[in-house]
């Protein structure tokens, strides 16, 4: 009986630990979905982090350094439980059989972290945004204030014959420039922003006579150089419908179109008047200061555009101004006017030891830690996602940089 008895047990254990194995080791839809969203959080933590930390490197000084997650597998957190039940055979079985012992085990992630820094990948993060991503967020609803700010580097007025007689700079250790440019933008809070283009021609070569111009072979290979032959009179003018003349040859011009930026007044519902930055008082007075005689020629307006990289380096810069510098963020506000002419600021960082529960996100540097508040922030957190986006779009290019100036043309 006793003996029955003991392999009564026996038999109760090993069902019992072969159950609660099987169990251990078949993941529910539950634990699937939970590995699933603490993989995704820490994809967002590190992203996050990075690009503050790039942030911090930039209000120093330092280079940066670019890395990602190049794969990340499960499981994440704790593992399965793993039981031992020692067989009940020999001599002493009567008291092995009580002995059960479990450990637990922890599940170590699988990741691999890819660092950033081919040609490809400077490429592209140093190649200023094309105008039509800038246009692409203004007319998905981002603030206006904020795309411009982070965008636009600087603004530049050209006479006729495109020589700068006037710039804007938008740097935050300058607080007259950066007071100016905030001004300049601010007159565009009413205006609403579409995309158009100019042509743009270039010329090759001297007039043809009307004979050579009319051959052929000369007609067809024009057109596979993408090449167009313009009527020219006597003058060396354009002969068109407003400007007639007679047709003395003709000029083989490459006709490009540049991308542009016009402005029209804004029809929202109590919209203030747009004002774009050529028509800003203190725009003209400065172009006059130089000179200038702006009834005598036409004035134009160009933004010019910054690299996804130019645009962390320009939020260490506003990180610079409020930490080491003290600017007094009420005295030059980093916002945009919103209803009822509240401001919303536009990155704010925090140095020193905060709660990790007050920190939207931190990190460590230099053996100090710089946070972006959880409240109180205003569009920082909207920043970090808007760079972490561009990078991903431009993560690669294909030729070396170049400056990039966008027209403003007011209606």
């Amino acid at each position: 009986m006793v003996m029955q008895t003991a392999f009564q047990k026996i038999r109760g254990y090993l069902i019992t630990g072969v159950l609660t194995a099987a169990l251990a080791g078949c993941a529910t839809s539950t634990q699937i979905a939970e590995q699933g969203v603490k993989s995704n959080l820490a994809v967002e933590d590190a992203a996050n982090q990075i690009t503050l930390l790039n942030v911090v490197r930039a209000m120093k000084r330092r280079p940066m350094y670019f890395t990602r997650f190049q794969s990340l597998k499960g499981p994440m957190g704790v593992g399965a439980p793993q039981f031992t039940l020692p067989i009940p055979f020999g001599p002493d079985y009567v008291t092995q059989i009580y002995n059960f012992s479990a450990t637990q085990s922890f599940d170590k992630p699988n990741f691999d972290v890819q660092i950033m820094d081919t040609q490809k990948f400077l490429q592209g993060i140093t190649k200023p945004v094309a105008p039509k991503t800038i246009l692409y967020y203004l007319d998905q609803g981002w603030p206006q204030q904020m795309i411009l700010h982070l965008f636009v580097r600087e603004i530049e007025t050209t006479d006729a014959k495109g020589n700068v007689v006037n710039s804007i700079l938008n740097y935050p250790q300058n607080k007259v420039e950066f007071k100016r440019f905030q001004d300049a933008i601010a007159g565009l809070h009413g205006c609403d922003i579409v995309g158009s283009s100019v042509p743009d021609p270039v010329a090759y070569g001297p007039v043809l006579p009307i004979e050579k111009a009319q051959n052929l072979d000369h007609l067809v290979n024009t057109k596979n150089a993408e090449l167009t032959l313009i009527a020219m009179n006597a003058k060396g003018e354009e002969v068109t419908k407003d400007n007639p003349g007679q047709v003395v040859g003709y000029q083989l011009m490459k006709i490009s179109r540049i991308p542009t930026f016009k402005t029209v007044q804004s029809h929202r519902q109590n919209a203030a008047k747009c004002t774009p930055p050529g028509e800003n008082a203190n725009t003209d007075a400065m172009i006059f200061a130089k000179g200038q005689d702006s009834s005598s020629s036409k004035s134009n307006v160009r933004f010019v555009i910054r690299s996804p990289e130019a645009m962390i380096y320009y939020l260490g810069e506003l990180a610079r101004a409020q930490i080491e510098d003290g600017m007094p963020t009420p005295e030059v506000p980093i916002g945009f006017p919103r209803a009822g002419g509240k401001t919303e600021e536009l990155f704010k960082i925090v140095r020193g030891t905060q709660d990790s529960e007050q920190s939207a996100v931190r990190v460590r540097y230099d053996g100090e830690t710089y946070s972006i508040p959880a409240t109180g922030a205003g569009r920082s957190m909207h920043a970090i996602s808007l760079i972490s986006q561009i990078l991903n779009l431009q993560n690669e290019g294909g030729e070396v940089p170049g400056t990039a100036t966008v027209r403003l043309a007011p209606n």
